[in-house]
């Protein structure tokens, strides 16, 4: 039977891993936001754009991972 756990081979290829400056910002924002207090308004309409771009790259990149793995794996 075949492992398939994060750090086996034929799973390497699905690390498609947020870039390091991308989560770096992200949690910029996130801790700017937490340190507003409950009810501020946090983003311009820029920020939430921003956002919403990496929120849609991330979804693509999450469905492109579970096509990948389900291919892995023989699922569907």
């Amino acid at each position: 039977m075949t492992e398939h756990t994060p750090d086996h081979p034929s799973l390497q290829h699905l690390r498609a891993a947020v870039p390091d400056d991308d989560r770096h910002s992200i949690e910029r924002i996130r801790r700017s936001v937490a340190m507003l207090p409950p009810g501020q308004k946090a983003l311009t309409r820029e920020d939430a754009m921003v956002v919403l771009s990496r929120l849609d790259r991330a979804e693509t990149q999450i469905d492109h991972l579970r096509d990948a793995l389900e291919d892995v794996l023989g699922t569907s």
